[in-house]
């Protein structure tokens, strides 16, 4: 029997995430997990989370709040709602551009 993504990870034909583009015409049964990963009976289950991935994730929105905080002191800053929106195009254009720039590094370094 070969092992696939489908066959790995539990997912089937039929299921959302089963073999869609896949190209294997298996049909694999969600199996259950061994029953030293549930919890007791009345337990809380273990959380998934730990302490560097919520670090990680409480420094990603405070970089996006001091982010948005600029854009939007900017903004406030114009004199007019017609400016408001000159500016606000601006700034998602050059948004745009640096994520255009960052994609075209990533693809040539990827090769």
């Amino acid at each position: 029997m070969t092992t696939n993504a489908e066959t790995r990870h539990g997912l089937g034909v039929g299921s959302p995430e089963g073999s869609a583009g896949s190209g294997s015409s298996a049909t694999t049964v969600a199996q259950e997990p061994p029953v030293t990963q549930r919890p007791a009976p009345g337990a809380w289950p273990v959380c998934p989370y730990t302490e560097a991935l919520l670090v990680r994730a409480r420094a990603e929105r405070a970089r996006r709040a001091l982010t948005l905080g600029s854009i939007r002191a900017d903004l406030e800053e114009q004199p007019s709602a017609r400016a408001i929106r000159a500016s606000a195009r601006r700034w998602a254009t050059d948004v745009l551009s640096l994520a255009e720039d960052i994609a075209a590094e990533k693809t040539e370094t990827a090769r």
